[in-house]
């Protein structure tokens, strides 16, 4: 099988681990797996595994088009698509899944299969009530044109298929896959005190204004941020002094200085970071976000909170004060997470998925010589 992604920016995060991961997976397996992507935002860094997992440049492509850049994209990545002649072509993120599946579809019954990934809560948080209505009606223009729709949680796909009206036999549930690391001898930032993580992108959707806000009602336990991104120097002006900024470092390192995982997002997928904490034996307290709570069991393998700074300050509290309830919740979150997110699971996941879309496609063939 030849697989062919397209993502509007490769930039370091979530989705760019998540294809790093599925792609090698894909090719180690025996497949051929491509990946076309345009460049990275100016606040952003680009995620080092590009070239590794056979990165194409589409220059054209980018967060921000005009009509006549959109057109340019297309050309190329039809071009591209044209070239390498994959069975299916799988588009993530907004704007790399219009041109991307427009670009396939494009060439008419020589196309191949079409998925589109719907990584996170993607109609709710990032845009005003009349932008979002415009890109659900595009959406569902689109949605014709998609052979199988491919969703991070059951949540991400109960209020995308609501909102764009995908029928049930054209989605699937997938998860994503994280390497199980041993863990080593814990590090410390600064004094032997209790530490919170947050590791993400510096981003509005993200909302790291509510965990500058929860450190600064803790004065006595440490808050390490991993990351970067366009409200990175703003968190630091507001930041108290109990707060470290770390930029981006590898999950692992940053894990292992932290005593537990926060995430203060208004809007996500199944988020990685917290399944590669809970990898680490680390529980978390997290807000109501999309299908965060899918992967955040509460009372399991972390709390989940509310939208509100005084309750999210409470539950740290919570697994600061009771050692024995934050190990156990430690302890099943490794457990729960070496299972639920396997690299075998998210690979097996998406081939299965990927042989159902090419069953439709080819049962739609017959059905309309």
């Amino acid at each position: 099988m030849k697989i062919v992604h397209v993502i509007t920016r490769f930039n370091v995060g979530g989705t760019a681990t998540w294809l790093t991961h599925l792609s090698n997976s894909t090719i180690q397996a025996g497949h051929e797996s491509f990946l076309l992507a345009g460049n990275v935002l100016s606040d952003e860094s680009e995620d080092s595994n590009f070239l590794e997992i056979n990165g194409i440049r589409i220059r054209k492509l980018q967060q921000s088009m005009s009509p006549f850049g959109v057109f340019l994209a297309f050309t190329q990545i039809r071009r591209c698509i044209k070239i390498l002649r994959p069975d299916l072509v799988n588009t993530h993120t907004s704007i790399a899944g219009l041109v991307g599946r427009l670009a396939a579809a494009s060439l008419m019954r020589n196309r191949p299969v079409i998925i589109h990934t719907v990584h996170g809560h993607v109609l709710d948080g990032y845009f005003g009530p009349v932008k979002k209505m415009v890109i659900v009606r595009v959406e569902r223009l689109l949605s014709k044109l998609t052979d199988l729709f491919l969703f991070s949680g059951k949540e991400v796909r109960r209020s995308f298929s609501f909102e764009v009206k995908v029928p049930n036999d054209k989605t699937a549930l997938v998860s994503p896959g994280v390497p199980l690391t041993f863990r080593k001898k814990k590090q410390r930032v600064g004094q032997e005190t209790f530490t919170v993580g947050w590791l993400g992108r510096f981003a509005p959707i993200k909302n790291p204004d509510l965990a500058i806000e929860v450190a600064q009602l803790l004065p006595n336990i440490n808050f390490l941020f991993g990351g970067d991104g366009l409200l990175l120097e703003s968190c630091k002006r507001k930041a108290p002094p109990n707060c470290t900024f770390v930029g981006w470092t590898s999950a692992r390192d940053f894990w292992e200085m932290c005593d537990m995982a926060l995430l203060t997002s208004k809007n996500e997928a199944q988020p990685i970071s917290i399944i590669e904490a809970g990898l680490r034996g680390k529980p978390a307290v997290i807000t109501p976000a999309g299908s965060a709570p899918e992967v955040v069991i509460h009372g399991q393998t972390g709390l989940v909170s509310q939208f509100d700074v005084v309750k999210i300050k409470e539950a740290i509290l919570q697994l600061k004060r009771n050692d024995a309830l934050r190990k156990f919740m430690g302890q099943n979150a490794l457990e729960v997470y070496a299972q639920e997110y396997s690299l075998d699971k998210q690979l097996s996941d998406h081939l299965a998925a990927y042989e159902r879309a090419i069953d439709i496609r080819f049962r739609k063939k017959v059905s309309n010589p």
